[in-house]
């Protein structure tokens, strides 16, 4: 920016994907950060504080799309030629891409022609081999990436019982050379009900429920919110930004304790033959 003063608002979005197509569909993006800033003047940098802004995680090979909105039109870039390269700017890590200007209101009118943004991303790279991973990590902190591969796992939405909550392990498996664990992101979980103020909560411990089912003080919160209830057979999920991530190495095992506010968590029962490590329910 070319300003110097102390109170400039800044607006930071993003969406998965690239920016084309969605540059006046507001509905497409997150916001990232709403703050006030100081101005450091043209030619200097001017940040925004860490503690201000909610991390992105960024898989390999993925590109996103980053919008920066002040509330006056003094923010700076670069003209681009026609003829230039498509990235402004690149390292080992990453490739900053050119984009472009929105001449009115966020989401307004955008130009066609290439711009080069002016400024720099503070980021950190995860790799299997950097040793082990906090237990927890901080709610809506999504920059770590072990392996750069995301996934999921879907178990029965077969129902047929139910109640308050319910308890079972997660094992992460350590048959990938390299393969240095997993972090989980977020829960979604099975419920009759449709009501918009399902009241959830999610602990975790390491090792198995099996040792730790009456003893609260093994469990941490990794969430409490309130969730929109898809109804019987389909995912109700928890946004991640409210979820605290849960490392797991490899060849451990966590447990998960997801609690609703009322007895509408939908479960199966297993039958006793089936040799698996049973889900405590309540």
């Amino acid at each position: 920016t070319d300003l110097i003063q102390p109170d400039i608002r800044v607006f930071v979005w993003y969406k998965r994907g690239t920016h084309v197509g969605h540059e006046q569909m507001p509905e497409s993006w997150e916001l990232l950060s709403d703050t006030i800033v100081r101005g450091e003047r043209y030619l200097h940098r001017t940040p925004i504080p860490p503690e201000f802004f909610k991390d992105v995680k960024v898989n390999a090979n993925e590109r996103v799309a980053l919008y920066i909105s002040l509330t006056t039109p003094n923010l700076r870039y670069s003209n681009v030629s026609p003829s230039g390269n498509k990235s402004g700017s690149e390292n080992e890590n990453l490739i900053i891409m050119h984009g472009k200007s929105v001449l009115s209101t966020s989401f307004g009118l955008n130009s066609n022609q290439k711009k080069e943004w002016n400024g720099s991303i503070q980021y950190m790279v995860h790799e299997a081999n950097i040793g082990p991973a906090p237990l927890l990590l901080p709610a809506g902190n999504n920059d770590v990436s072990l392996s750069g591969l995301t996934g999921g796992v879907t178990t029965s939405y077969a129902g047929g019982n139910g109640g308050r909550g319910a308890m079972f392990d997660v094992f992460a498996k350590g048959e990938m050379p390299g393969f240095g664990g997993i972090v989980v992101t977020s829960i979604d979980f099975h419920t009759d009900s449709t009501s918009d103020d399902i009241g959830v909560r999610v602990y975790t411990c390491q090792g198995s429920f099996m040792n730790h089912a009456y003893d609260s003080k093994a469990w941490k919160l990794v969430a409490d919110t309130k969730v929109t209830g898809r109804g019987p057979f389909k995912k109700t999920g928890i946004v991640e930004s409210v979820f605290d991530q849960v490392y797991i190495p490899a060849e451990q095992v966590q447990a998960f304790y997801v609690s609703l506010d009322r007895p509408n968590l939908l479960y199966s029962d297993v039958p006793e033959t089936v040799v698996v490590r049973k889900v405590w329910s309540q």
